[in-house]
């Protein structure tokens, strides 16, 4: 949790953030940002656009285009698809009055309109 708080909170222009927690910065070869060697999935984007509305204050909608990823054969499965079951993703939530992490449960998915 700590990477994730130095890489999502921190500056790189102020930080030196891979030396903060010794994670290795791999270049990448189609946008301007490195890729995370330790990160199982890495989405390459490029800004679009940002969007804030004074009536949201305090939400900022970022939008980009996804121009390639990365993702570590280890969570992928016999044939180069990913195995949901191995991904364990945090999530982050929050506005102005709280920001929150959220985890899934590991190996827990419901198919797509299994609730209709």
């Amino acid at each position: 949790m700590k990477e994730i708080e130095v890489c999502g909170f921190k500056s790189g222009h102020e930080y030196k953030k891979f030396d903060m927690v010794n994670l290795t910065p791999v270049k990448s070869d189609i946008v301007n940002a490195p890729i995370i060697e330790e990160c199982p999935i890495a989405i390459e984007c490029t800004l679009t656009d940002i969007i804030e509305r004074d009536y949201y204050r305090g939400i900022t909608n970022i939008l980009a285009k996804v121009k390639g990823r990365v993702i570590s054969s280890e969570i992928l499965d016999e044939e180069k698809n990913l195995n949901y079951l191995e991904v364990d993703p945090v999530l982050y939530v929050g506005d102005n009055a709280k920001r929150v992490y959220r985890y899934t449960e590991k190996g827990t998915i419901d198919e797509a309109k299994s609730f209709l």
